[in-house]
């Protein structure tokens, strides 16, 4: 395994929990779907802030202007994805157990690597098949655990986790693949993917559409309950800064590692650090069930790994 790359999505995964947690204890004050909206247009608007003084450091200033329309594209299609995310996953962690939230985060690493094998010809074989299927039943056994922590558990609240799942591991592909798609797509008008202005775009991006959402919920009569206090600032402010080192540090290991180690060693460092957080510093004390669980997980990203 290239060594840089494991530094870097370390950083990566270390920051993305340290996120998670904050997140955790924030969710409480999100009662609705636009609550989570407004909060993280606030997010949006300090990793903006964050990014342009890092391409300001890095005396890359000009580059925003010469932004190429590739870059604009995929950090368009990676804004999307992590904008429905962010929400659903908000939402997710106010009545959930974390670890689950986790487990349901690490069946999104399926999209990443199934895209690709379409879009990099990478290849898929019965290991991976396998991994899958040990992941889902990892999956189940977490839902029973779940339910012993928080006995509340509806088909909505599965389609919430599902969506987090499914839009995390879209967004993990952009983020983790933009090296990847700029030498397969790149070149031409298109140009190449500017790491740093990538980052800067998907924030923006994922701004405008937060923004508009929660607007438009305004005027529907959805309009958010929430009060940012002083509070709530500092605790986005961090949340911020974690985010854009998550998702900076990803951008880097994926030009490093091929996507079934990127994905699964993420996965992996995800679970050992979230179940290590969500057992000391959120009190979800782990049973037979969740063990066995985050055993056959990691077992799964083994198989995954190929």
């Amino acid at each position: 395994m290239n060594l840089l790359g494991l530094l870097f999505i370390t950083i990566s995964v270390s920051a993305g929990v340290a996120k998670g947690y904050c997140g955790k204890r924030i969710g409480t004050y999100a009662e609705t779907i636009t609550d989570s909206a407004k909060l993280n247009v606030l997010r949006m608007i300090l990793c903006s802030a964050i990014t342009v003084v890092v391409i300001a450091f890095q005396g890359n200033l000009k580059n925003i202007l010469s932004v190429s329309p590739l870059t604009l594209i995929v950090s368009a299609l990676c804004a999307l994805s992590m904008s429905i995310f962010i929400i659903a996953w908000l939402m997710a962690v106010r009545g959930t157990a974390y670890m689950l939230v986790n487990v349901f985060l690490n069946l999104g690493v399926i999209i990443p690597i199934a895209l690709g094998t379409i879009v990099f010809d990478e290849s898929i074989g019965i290991k991976q098949i396998i991994g899958i299927l040990i992941l889902l039943v990892a999956i189940w056994l977490m839902l029973g655990y779940n339910k012993q922590l928080n006995s509340k558990f509806t088909f909505k609240n599965f389609l919430v986790l599902l969506a987090c799942g499914i839009f995390n591991g879209l967004s993990d592909f952009f983020l983790g693949s933009t090296s990847k798609i700029s030498d397969k797509f790149g070149g031409g008008d298109l140009g190449v993917i500017d790491t740093t202005v990538f980052s800067l775009f998907l924030y923006l991006f994922s701004f405008i559409l937060l923004l508009g959402y929660t607007l438009t919920a305004h005027v529907a009569h959805h309009k958010a309950k929430i009060k940012i206090n002083k509070r709530i600032v500092i605790t986005m402010s961090l949340m911020a800064a974690f985010l854009f080192i998550n998702t900076y540090f990803k951008s880097l290991a994926g030009a490093n590692l091929t996507s079934f180690v990127l994905f699964s060693t993420n996965t992996g460092l995800s679970l050992v650090f979230a179940s290590i957080m969500a057992a000391y510093a959120l009190k979800e004390h782990p049973n037979l069930k969740s063990i066995i669980g985050i055993v056959l997980t990691f077992i799964a990203l083994f198989f995954l790994k190929g």
